[in-house]
């Protein structure tokens, strides 16, 4: 299953990100879910998709990039649509990124997920390992933390170098 999502414009799908998000009971299973996030729009299959993400945002929606790099901080719902969305994910990847699911686990108010990116950042191939971890509150998100390498981040998507310490 391959999904296009744009978070340039907003159009995130979250029919396909929030699949499995209500199940009463936990749920584990691995998928061959696929989600391209450019910036020409939204598309599943080849279909158009307008699906409004931001509406799945709890008004207390918090987003925290995880780890120690230059990207790497906390977002409210206003500054994951305008700084995150807007600014931050076309500035370092500016042709997109393909996100894998590999793994679910969900039960009634949380939604894990392990995927696998593929990507070009300005410093080269950006494929990195994520865990995305999600919490529900009256239905929606209302916590949502992203780990994945920091370092493959730094060195890819900034220009920075590793160095030996002798």
């Amino acid at each position: 299953e391959r999904v296009s999502l744009n978070p340039f414009q907003n159009k995130w799908s979250p029919r396909m990100l929030c699949k499995g998000f209500r199940s009463p009971s936990a749920v584990r299973t691995r998928s061959q879910s696929s989600f391209t996030i450019t910036a020409t729009g939204c598309s599943n299959m080849g279909r158009r998709m307008n699906a409004n993400p931001m509406g799945l945002l709890h008004e207390d929606f918090q987003f925290e990039f995880m780890g120690i790099c230059e990207i790497c901080q906390k977002y409210n719902k206003q500054t994951y649509e305008t700084d995150w969305l807007g600014k931050v994910i076309p500035e370092v990847l500016p042709n997109g990124i393909v996100i894998n699911i590999t793994n679910r686990i969900a039960d009634r108010d949380w939604v894990i997920y392990t995927v696998e990116g593929e990507a070009t950042g300005i410093n080269g191939e950006y494929n990195n390992n994520y865990v995305m971890v999600m919490r529900l509150k009256e239905g929606k998100i209302i916590f949502f933390q992203e780990y994945m390498s920091d370092l493959l981040a730094e060195t890819r998507l900034h220009k920075k170098k590793i160095v030996d310490i002798k």
